[in-house]
């Protein structure tokens, strides 16, 4: 009966497992992404697997190296964080290396390969590191350390006991031999941990079918404990495309702002063509860039120029850290746009008149004759005027957050945009306290970041190192924290989050660092990940109470046996009967329950709070079952069966509290089980070894419910005494 228990549960897992396996890897074939490489001179696309030296790979932003190669044309910035550890973006020119295992963060190259498959730099690393083991869940580690501590316990136990239960059956040794059998039966949790990793590939697959990825069937864990969400706006509230909605001169800017106003609200375009130079400006910048992030994308389809500009002798492209691009040609002088922060920081007056359009995406372009070097802003610049862009909302964004509001998770919107253009999203999705703002810019030291993690809701002007700063900061403070992202300057937080979220429309850099993607990039599939991985904590707490109960009363009942001569009343096919019926198969049953409640505390305690009441009513129920067979001459095998019944009487009452709050589900399996159980001990107690109470006799018939009764009061009350100390 034991060993079927054990397989049964085996071929389960298993086959959930398989099932969550296959359903990931089908996603992530929809995920793989192929390389390009130029052969013959033209531009095909291959898997990353079929690269061979030599071949002429074309990077832009967002790629991951796939193969050791040396820069052969164009120029790129990358972040070989996940390799060394340090965030610095490190400038590649040609003749400069790439590292697998790096990426893409700004720029477009094309490079050669010169080392493939496991001669690479990070093929090397993961070498080293292939014997560490892969960090497990709360839930498995618990599983794990229960399991550890009886392992341990069995044989030191288990000899003594032996020897205490040979002496007190009159040395008889098939007796003490089935007692001790008993004992270490009931002390293994048969079934805990293939629950656990059942339920959890059960989680997988659910989330497969609703196109969200989880890299294993650990990730299904984690999202459910989050209880901070931190988002990045841009590709995760709003869709990450823009559209152009206005340019302004700087002539237009300072003399008629009622007029421009009055455009915007009824939501037309406007632009001031008599002004050459902005226009010249923004068409010399849109073309010196061949590839780039969003904004760039939608100013290309807006700004379409016919000239035929000379190409920029230097180019700085945009990433999140510097915040602005810039070109410079020897003709014309440095041309730049970004932040009107960082490229006019001394210059309050066009600051302050720019704050009048913080509810759009805005873009300061200037000029200077100076020549622009590196991340320098050349002197003299004049400012020639803005663009102003829309930034697209997502649909069910709003819902989503309601959602998370609803299930008692805060949440922090951390974007590199300005913090008026992040507070007018925020505003618009509905997120509470959208108002307690801050930019992150005035913060300096890392305490400034942690007095400001758990005080603000909106972070605004926040670089990537910041990003990680800020979620370190809440960690610190107690939060478990998720991050959801999905740009390359988003890789550093979700690295540091204790549960990273990914877009599958994103960069493949934050792609392969999360624990869960979501497939078709949609915000508002978040509360589905939460309602699984909710679902599975739960039930998994819950039923392991279950299981643990068992392992406990018949632990503490050995312990007490070597001091205490008396014999244990139980045979292992009659443990069989009730794990079976007061364990295995409601856990499993009532592991596929939505539950949706908030997980508090950790595992092992609520663990406890189920289990060892319900541990130490039984254990006091067989002291008074051994001290009514001393003193009422009970028979060996009826003791036996008195103490089966009553074990089974308070292991039915503990079911009911489990499956309570009742529902149809939850009724069905407790009254079909307990029924079960009754038939089972009076119409089939010989499969059992067990008495029939119809054969007991009218006096242990009394006794027995006299017991009965009196260890279900001691429950009761050793329940709520433990209530009210926890």
């Amino acid at each position: 009966m034991f060993m079927i228990v054990v397989v049964c549960n085996s071929l389960i897992s298993l086959f959930h497992e398989l099932r969550a396996r296959n359903a990931t890897e089908k996603l992530k074939l929809i995920l793989s992404k192929n390389t390009k490489v130029l052969r013959d001179s033209k531009i095909i696309d291959i898997q990353t697997e079929n690269i061979v030296i030599d071949d002429i790979i074309i990077f832009e932003n967002g790629d991951q190296i796939c193969a050791d190669c040396v820069v052969a044309e164009g120029s790129c910035e990358a972040d070989e964080s996940l390799l060394t550890g340090e965030p610095n973006l490190i400038e590649k020119k040609e003749g400069d290396s790439l590292l697998s295992g790096s990426f893409v963060v700004s720029g477009k190259v094309l490079a050669r390969a010169v080392k493939v498959g496991k001669n690479t730099y990070s093929a090397k690393i993961s070498k080293k590191l292939k014997n560490i083991k892969p960090s497990q869940s709360e839930i498995m580690l618990t599983v794990k350390k229960i399991i550890k501590i009886v392992s341990i316990l069995i044989i030191p136990v288990g000899i003594p006991f032996f020897i205490n239960q040979f002496r007190a059956s009159g040395c008889v040794y098939s007796t003490a031999a089935l007692s001790t059998s008993a004992v270490m039966i009931g002390m293994i949790p048969e079934g805990l941990a293939l629950l656990a990793s059942s339920v959890l590939a059960l989680g997988a697959i659910r989330l497969a079918r609703k196109k969200i990825l989880a890299k294993d069937v650990y990730s299904v864990e984690a999202l459910a404990r989050v209880n901070t969400l931190c988002l990045d706006k841009t590709g995760t509230i709003t869709e990450g495309s823009f559209e152009v909605f206005a340019i302004i001169c700087q002539n237009k800017l300072e003399t008629d702002l009622k007029e421009i106003s009055k455009i915007y609200e009824n939501k037309k375009k406007f632009a001031d063509l008599s002004d050459v130079s902005l226009f010249k400006a923004l068409k010399i910048l849109v073309s010196s860039f061949e590839n780039g992030n969003e904004t760039l994308k939608s100013l290309q389809k807006s700004i379409k120029p016919k000239e035929n500009f000379e190409k920029a002798d230097y180019v700085v492209p945009f990433n999140s850290r510097r915040k602005f691009s810039g070109v410079f040609l020897n003709s014309h002088g440095s041309f730049l746009m970004g932040s009107a922060e960082i490229i006019f920081p001394e210059n309050k007056k066009i600051q302050n008149l720019i704050t009048k359009f913080s509810n759009y995406r805005i873009l300061a372009i200037g000029h200077s004759d100076d020549k622009l070097i590196k991340d320098k802003i050349p002197s003299n610049i004049k400012f020639l005027g803005i663009v102003l862009m829309l930034d697209k909302i997502r649909k069910g964004a709003s819902d989503a957050l309601k959602y998370f509001y609803e299930n008692q998770v805060d949440i922090k919107i951390i974007s590199g945009d300005s913090v008026s253009t992040v507070t007018k999203i925020a505003k618009l999705v509905g997120v509470p306290n959208f108002y307690d703002s801050i930019d992150t810019s005035e913060l300096n030291n890392f305490s400034d970041i942690l007095n400001a993690a758990a005080k603000y809701t909106i972070f605004g002007r926040v670089t990537p190192e910041k990003k990680r700063e800020i979620i370190k900061a809440l960690k610190i403070k107690g939060k478990y924290v998720a991050m959801v992202g999905d740009g390359v300057n988003d890789i550093l937080a979700l690295k540091e989050a204790d549960c990273s979220v990914a877009m599958a429309s994103g960069s493949s850099a934050a792609r392969e660092i999360s624990n869960l993607i979501l497939i078709n990039s949609d915000f508002s599939s978040m509360p589905n990940a939460v309602f699984e991985g909710r679902r599975a904590v739960n039930n998994i707490q819950t039923t392991s109470g279950l299981f643990f109960v068992k392992t406990a009363y018949s632990s503490i009942l050995s312990i007490l046996m070597l001091f205490f001569s008396f014999p244990y009343p139980f045979m292992p096919i009659q443990m069989s009967l009730i794990s079976a019926l007061t364990v295995g198969i409601p856990s499993f049953l009532l592991a596929l329950e939505p539950n949706t409640a908030k997980i508090e505390n950790s595992i092992f305690s609520n663990i406890m709070r189920t289990s060892l009441p319900a541990a130490l009513a039984i254990c006091a129920n067989i002291v008074l079952c051994s001290i009514a067979r001393s003193k009422f001459s009970i028979p060996q095998n009826i003791y036996s069966s008195i103490a089966a019944a009553t074990t089974g009487v308070l292991s039915i009452q503990l079911l009911y509290k489990v499956c309570s709050p009742m529902n149809r589900f939850r009724c069905f399996v407790f009254l079909s089980l307990a029924l079960a159980f009754v038939i089972c001990f009076i119409f089939y107690s010989h499969a059992f070894l067990i008495v029939s109470p119809i054969l007991w006799g009218l006096k242990f018939i009394i006794i027995s419910l006299i017991l009965g009764i009196v260890s279900s009061v001691l429950y009761k009350l050793i329940l709520r005494i433990y209530s009210n100390k926890m």
